[in-house]
């Protein structure tokens, strides 16, 4: 199943440089895990905020959810997902064109 997930972080501002340097290259590690599995489909940076708008596909809401869990910003993190269902419109188009490809 696919989703839209927004998430927005608020870190705390009295870190060290260094710790919030270390927690961002230990959510891009896993991030990029994330999209070599196929789970982490595409992510946009949102302009404005420490943020992203995403696409995930996951077997079910329990694999999301565990997965969105292990991420290192997880705790400063504002998320709303949203499950995404086929509209008619990209049906009829595989139907007429075959597969389309997810952006």
């Amino acid at each position: 199943m696919l989703y839209f997930i927004r998430m927005a972080t608020n870190l705390p501002g009295d870190w060290p440089p260094e710790k919030t340097a270390e927690l961002r290259a230990r959510e891009l590690a896993l991030g990029l895990e994330y999209m070599e599995r196929g789970l982490l489909r595409r992510v946009f940076r949102t302009v404005g905020e420490d943020g992203n708008a995403s696409i995930w596909e996951a077997d079910s809401p329990e694999v999301l959810h565990e997965a969105l869990r292990a991420l290192p910003k997880f705790p400063w993190a504002r998320i709303t997902v949203t499950p995404l269902v086929e509209h008619p419109i990209e049906k009829s188009m595989k139907e007429k064109h075959g597969e389309i490809c997810l952006l």
